[in-house]
């Protein structure tokens, strides 16, 4: 489904500073490469993991990780390093009338297999 914002459960793997409100990392889900920003810190589960409300930059298509465990994992990513990875907890839906589609087609989206590892691990301790 196409998001407008989604709610992920996620954890910090690697990152130098705080992450904040604002934030805007690139979000690795499936076969999607797409900027996203931080919009909301819902809660705060321990040291270095959260779950945060996130809104993409552009028309992303994500899942929830408890209707297609395989689809619903993700990693961030900042200046090529990667920062975070989780689950998708929820997703708000775009309404048919704010949806917009290229004429173009299919947008060409990048599959990052480096991050594979650390999503399977944590898909893992979901569970």
């Amino acid at each position: 489904m196409e998001a407008s914002s989604f709610v992920v459960q996620g954890i910090v793997l690697n990152h130098p500073g705080q992450i904040h409100a604002s934030y805007s990392p690139v979000l690795d889900c499936h076969m999607a490469h797409v900027s996203c920003k931080l919009a909301e810190l819902r809660e705060k589960i321990d040291w270095r993991s959260a779950i945060v409300q996130m809104v993409p930059s552009e028309a992303t298509c994500v899942e929830t990780f408890s209707e297609y465990p395989a689809l619903g994992c993700f990693a961030l990513q900042d200046t090529r390093q990667t920062v975070a990875t989780g689950v998708i907890k929820a997703v708000e839906e775009k309404t048919a009338s704010a949806a917009k589609f290229s004429s173009e087609g299919r947008q060409e989206m990048k599959c990052v297999l480096g991050n594979l590892h650390y999503m399977r691990y944590f898909c893992l301790l979901t569970e």
